[in-house]
């Protein structure tokens, strides 16, 4: 760069204005030109450096190149499932790079989420609970909708608690799970119709008497019974 600034100097009556140190920072250049203007010749000596240039009169001022603000893209969309219901409550993020770490969103009642990225984010991650996690590429759009799968795999391996849900393997204590097709005897109590299904637990009847048929549990400590219907 000082070997082209002083031959510039040297053939053309400009003169040039700039740090030293940040001269010498330059990368190399090789350009062979002739009959050209110097604000061309100008233009591709600067080209990719980390320095610019301006020109008042016949004076070049050099310049460290001032960074570019990160501009950020807004992104909308709708995220529905397979059946073409929209989703509320599903979490879009920005996939863990270094400028989209913990950008993320929420659908609302209608299932739309508007997110703010900053340009170069490249992937959007929605999830939801019961639904399959996706990650969707931005390829520069501004408007990805979104449909997600049931899950419904994963639910027999989540428990129901009084704080919350738990995996079965991190849950401590027996649990039994009968299915419905289980409880079809000949009865017309419920409590009777477990007697023998589950460890531990003991139904008994107080009377005989027509109409007199509930059945009582009979153990140290009332069991958590979570009852799952799917209407």
């Amino acid at each position: 760069m000082e070997t082209i600034i002083n031959k510039i100097i040297d053939q053309t009556n400009y003169s040039f204005i700039g740090d030293t140190k940040l001269i010498r920072l330059a990368k190399p250049i090789d350009i062979n030109v002739q009959n050209v203007s110097i604000e061309k010749v100008l233009s591709l000596c600067f080209t990719n450096q980390p320095m610019d240039y301006s020109i008042t009169d016949k004076t070049v001022v050099i310049r460290k190149k001032e960074k570019q603000s990160i501009v950020d893209i807004k992104i909308t969309g709708v995220v529905t499932d397979s059946t073409g219901t929209t989703l509320p409550g599903v979490s879009v993020v920005v996939k863990g790079t270094a400028k989209g770490a913990g950008i993320g969103a929420v659908t609302n009642t209608d299932g739309k989420y508007v997110l703010n990225v900053p340009d170069g984010a490249k992937v959007l991650i929605f999830s939801s609970v019961g639904m399959k996690s996706q990650e969707v590429e931005i390829n520069g759009r501004t408007i990805i909708n979104v449909t997600l799968k049931s899950a419904d795999a994963q639910l027999d391996d989540v428990v129901v608690v009084a704080f919350g849900k738990q995996k079965k393997t991190e849950v401590v204590g027996s649990m039994t799970t009968i299915k419905p097709a289980d409880l079809k005897i000949p009865s017309s109590n419920l409590t009777a119709a477990l007697a023998g299904k589950l460890a531990g637990v003991i139904a008994y009847q107080r009377s005989g008497e027509p109409g007199a048929d509930n059945a009582d549990f009979l153990l140290g400590e009332l069991p958590l019974l979570v009852i799952k219907c799917l209407l």
